[in-house]
C-alpha cells in the first residue's frame, strides 16, 4: 500500500513540504542512486533496510529515520525478509538547513510521524499541517534543554518495585507520558520490552534467594510471584532448569 501527497511549496513557512507519503515496501524495493533538489526524511514504523549516502551504507530499523540531503546521491533498499514500513516527507524552507546538522540515520519520535499521517484529513490546510508537524519535529531534535532520562527512571523504578504488582500503564501515568511511546523506547534502548526486563530482574533476585537457603515457594513470593508455578515457570525459560534443579546446584557447591 502507498499514499502520497504533492505539495506546492509555500514560502511563508519556516519548514515548507514538498511531498509527503506512506508505504508497505515489498521484499527489496529498491530506490535511487537519486538526487533530490530538497530534504526528504524517511520514518522506518516497522520492518527494516539499508540505506547508502555519501557518508557510508546504514541499516536502519525501525524507531528510526534517515535523511537525504539536496543535491547528495542517495540509495535505499528494503531488507528481504523484514520489508520496512515508512513514513516519509520532503521540505524546502528558511529553516529547513538546519537538518544539515543531523547525522544520516537518527532517533526520532514515532508519535510525531503518527501525526502527520492525519493530513490525509484535511483537503485545503495540508501545507500548514505537515509545516507545524516538521516544527514539533524540529524542536524534539534541537531542544538542547535537559530531556527527562525515561529509560533510567524505568529502569531504577522496576529495580525498587519489582516484587511488587507492577502495571506499565502505571509508570507512563507518573512518567507523564504515552504508555505505547514509553514502551518504544524503551525496547528501542535496551532491547527487552518492560516486561521481560521486569521478568529478569525477578529471577535474578530470586537466584539470590534460593541460594541463601529459601524455598521455592518462599521466594516466589518475595519476588513478586503469586504463586511458586508462575515463578518456576519463568526461571526455567529464563536458567534452562528450574528453581529446585538450581538449588540443589547451588547447595552442592556451597558445601563442596
Amino acid at each position: 500500500m502507498i499514499r502520497t501527497l504533492i505539495l506546492q511549496s509555500n514560502q511563508q513557512f519556516d519548514f515548507s513540504p514538498v511531498e509527503f507519503g506512506q508505504q508497505d515496501c515489498k521484499p527489496c524495493h529498491s530506490y535511487g542512486p537519486h538526487i533530490r533538489n530538497h530534504y526528504l526524511i524517511h520514518y522506518v514504523c516497522s520492518g527494516m533496510g539499508t540505506f547508502e549516502s555519501p557518508r557510508g551504507k546504514y541499516t536502519v530499523t525501525q524507531g528510526k529515520a534517515f535523511l537525504i540531503r539536496p543535491g547528495e546521491v542517495c540509495k535505499y533498499t528494503a531488507d528481504e525478509k523484514q520489508p520496512w514500513q515508512y513514513i516519509w516527507i520532503g521540505f524546502v524552507g528558511n529553516m529547513a538547513s538546519s537538518f544539515d546538522h543531523i547525522s544520516d540515520v537518527f532517533e526520532a519520535d514515532g508519535l510525531i510521524f503518527e501525526e502527520m499521517e492525519g493530513v490525509f484529513r484535511y483537503s485545503s490546510c495540508q501545507s500548514a499541517y505537515l509545516s507545524a508537524c516538521l516544527l514539533k519535529l524540529y524542536c524534539s531534535l534541537f531542544d538542547q534543554k535537559e530531556r527527562p532520562d525515561y529509560i533510567n527512571q524505568v529502569i531504577g523504578y522496576l529495580n525498587i518495585h519489582y516484587s511488587e504488582n507492577v502495571k506499565i500503564g502505571k509508570i507512563a501515568n507518573q512518567l507523564g507520558i504515552d504508555r505505547k511511546y514509553l514502551s518504544r523506547i524503551f525496547k528501542q534502548k535496551t532491547g527487552n520490552t518492560m516486561q521481560q526486563f521486569l521478568i529478569q530482574k525477578r529471577v535474578s533476585e530470586g537466584k539470590k534467594l534460593l541460594a541463601s537457603g529459601f524455598h521455592v515457594e518462599e521466594t516466589a513470593l518475595m519476588v513478586g510471584y503469586g504463586d511458586s508455578f508462575s515463578f518456576s515457570k519463568a526461571f526455567k525459560k529464563i536458567c534452562g532448569m528450574s528453581p529446585k534443579v538450581y538449588q540443589s546446584k547451588m547447595g552442592r557447591r556451597i558445601g563442596s
